[in-house]
């Protein structure tokens, strides 16, 4: 790819990231990626007072979640791996680190956030296991792991985990799970596949670069179906999955746990 589409590429993904996220960052409904965060936020805010003193956001990018927890705490904490920070634009954290070693006491931290991380660590037991040295005894970890997403960030991306799995690990860890959640069911899946395709997907790997030039002029036309599709998308699985039991499918799941004293 020349250098000029990359400008190009560059400037219309940073036009497409303004129209899709909202003031605090977080995904707006024309983003494909709306109902992730949507399910994050609603899952989380029934337990956001247990949250309080010194908070750590694990993988904390541009800190998205903070409104949510700011009335509660005393101190945030951000840490992030310095590849994808840096690769990702996103404002620089309190701590640079990669999860399985966390350069911070044991006992130090009363609150853990970890939002759509577990998947990018090689070995996550070591990561919930850090979690639980770190946290102070009664301290709460709010976690969010996929069980079916699709693969992104493929030089980090290692895993998707279950509701067994989910659990087995933390109890493998000696921490106890107040709540483990699923985030939506098939509908809610079904559009987000659809959505990620059609945004991101669809033109990605057309070979040579008369193609790709011709191909990602015609993503910009489209631009504003794409936004449409992902809103029609988007409002469909909320109504559809208000009816929908079923717990085989389901993008997420939300924890929150708690180290015992």
């Amino acid at each position: 790819m020349s250098s000029f589409a990359k400008k190009v590429e560059k400037r219309y993904n940073l036009f497409f990231e303004k129209i899709t996220t909202n003031k605090n960052g977080i995904p707006n409904i024309f983003s494909p990626v709306f109902l992730t965060h949507y399910y994050i936020i609603k899952t989380f805010k029934p337990f956001l007072n247990l949250s309080c003193g010194i908070f750590f956001d694990i993988g904390s990018g541009n800190k998205p979640y903070s409104f949510l927890f700011n009335n509660h705490i005393k101190k945030y904490i951000g840490m992030d791996y310095r590849k994808i920070a840096l690769t990702e634009g996103y404002s620089k954290p309190e701590i640079y680190g990669d999860g399985q070693r966390i350069p911070l006491k044991k006992n130090s931290v009363d609150t853990i956030l970890c939002t759509q991380v577990l998947q990018y660590i090689q070995y996550p037991d070591c990561l919930i296991k850090e979690i639980g040295r770190i946290i102070k005894p009664d301290g709460y970890i709010f976690l969010n792991a996929p069980q079916s997403y699709p693969v992104h960030h493929r030089e980090y991306d290692y895993y998707r985990f279950t509701r067994n799995g989910i659990r087995d690990i933390f109890e493998r860890n000696d921490l106890k799970i107040i709540s483990l959640e699923q985030n939506g069911a098939f509908w809610l899946y079904i559009a987000h596949m659809f959505t990620h395709y059609f945004t991101y997907r669809i033109f990605r790997n057309v070979p040579g670069y008369f193609l790709k030039s011709l191909f990602g002029l015609l993503k910009i036309v489209l631009t504003p179906l794409i936004l449409l599709f992902n809103v029609i998308c988007n409002t469909c699985a909320l109504l559809a999955d208000k009816f929908d039991i079923e717990d085989s499918f389901t993008l997420n799941y939300t924890v929150i746990a708690k180290k015992e004293a």
